[in-house]
C-alpha cells in the first residue's frame, strides 16, 4: 500500500508540474491576444483619425473648389459689364451702372479674401491629412510586422500546449479517480500549485505550520495527506534531504 501511495504522490506531483506549464503557456497565450488585441484597436485608431483627415481635407478642398469656381464666374461675369458699360449712350445710366459695378467689385474683392484665407484652410487639413496618413501606413507596416510574430509565436506555444494537454490527459487515466477527486479539488482552487512540498513542518503553498506528525503521517505513505488549511495535496521532496 505504502509503495502504492508514493507511485501515486509521485504521478500527482508529474502531473502537477505539468497542469503548472499548461497554466503557463496558456497565460502567455492569453498575453499574445492581448497585445494583439490592443495593438489592432491602436490601429483602428489611427486609421479612424487618417479617415477623418482625409474625409475633413476633401470637404474642404471640394467646397474651395466650389467657391472658386463660383468667384471666377463672378468676376468673368464683371468683366464681360465693364465692356458693356462702353455701349451705354445715356449719362445717368452709364453712372448707376459704375456704381454698381464698383459694388460688384467691392463685394468679390472681399470674397476673394475669404478665399485666400480658405486656401490656408485647406493647405492645414491637406497637411493633417498626409500626417496621418503617413502614420496609418507606419501602423500598418508596424502591426502586419507583429501579426506576422504573433502567429509564430503562437502556433509554437499551441503546439506546446497541445503536447502538454495530451501527456496530462493520459496522466490523469493512469491515475486511480479515489486519488485524482483530491488532486482535482486542490487543483480547481491552486490550479499552478495544487500539490506541494512538506517543509520545515509547513505546507509549500500556504506556509501553515502542520507540526511534525504531518510528516510523519506523509511518510507513513498510508493514505494522501492534504493541508488542514488549503486542501492541497502534500508530499515530501526527498531529493531536499539528499
Amino acid at each position: 500500500m505504502a509503495d502504492e501511495l508514493r507511485s501515486v504522490l509521485q504521478s500527482l506531483v508529474g502531473l502537477a508540474e505539468v497542469d503548472a506549464s499548461i497554466a503557463r503557456l496558456k497565460a502567455e497565450r492569453g498575453k499574445w491576444e492581448e497585445e494583439r488585441v490592443s495593438r489592432s484597436a491602436q490601429h483602428e485608431s489611427i486609421k479612424a483619425d487618417a479617415d477623418s483627415a482625409r474625409l475633413a481635407y476633401l470637404e474642404r478642398k471640394q467646397k474651395y473648389e466650389k467657391e472658386e469656381k463660383h468667384l471666377k464666374h463672378q468676376q468673368d461675369k464683371l468683366v464681360d459689364r465693364r465692356k458693356a458699360l462702353t455701349s451705354l449712350s445715356n449719362y445717368k445710366l452709364q453712372q448707376a451702372a459704375e456704381k454698381e459695378i464698383d459694388a460688384t467689385s467691392r463685394s468679390l474683392s472681399a470674397q476673394e479674401d475669404l478665399l485666400i484665407k480658405m486656401l490656408g484652410e485647406v493647405e492645414e487639413l491637406e497637411a493633417v491629412h498626409n500626417q496621418t496618413a503617413e502614420a496609418f501606413e507606419a501602423s500598418e507596416k508596424e502591426l502586419q510586422s507583429f501579426l506576422e510574430e504573433f502567429e509564430s509565436e503562437t502556433s509554437a506555444i499551441d503546439e506546446r500546449l497541445e503536447e502538454k494537454l495530451k501527456t496530462s490527459e493520459e496522466e490523469r487515466k493512469s491515475i486511480d479517480p479515489k486519488y485524482m477527486r483530491f488532486y482535482n479539488k486542490a487543483s480547481a482552487a491552486y490550479p499552478a500549485n495544487p500539490v506541494v512540498p512538506f517543509t520545515a513542518n509547513s505546507c509549500g503553498g500556504c506556509h501553515m505550520q502542520l507540526g511534525p506528525q504531518t510528516g510523519v503521517e506523509i511518510s507513513r505513505a498510508e493514505k494522501l495527506i492534504t493541508c488542514r488549511q488549503c486542501s492541497r495535496i502534500l508530499y515530501i521532496d526527498r531529493s531536499d534531504s539528499e
